[in-house]
């Protein structure tokens, strides 16, 4: 396990739990992450505009 994403507490619209199960970097900068569902259920599928905010340790939301 890489990390861990904030839990479904972490405030209004927050998702569930998820673990950093991958990080790659792909450019300078630029890190692709591989995210699972702590009990390996299905995530969502992408659809068009969808988009996740990655709240950090230091409480910075990216």
């Amino acid at each position: 396990m890489v990390g861990t994403c904030a839990d479904a507490d972490a405030g209004p619209g927050a998702g569930p739990g998820l673990t950093v199960s991958a990080k790659e970097q792909v450019a300078e900068g630029i890190v692709s992450l591989t995210l699972t569902h702590p009990d390996g259920a299905r995530l969502p599928d992408w659809t068009p505009g969808s988009h996740i905010d990655l709240v950090l340790p230091d409480g910075t939301t990216r």
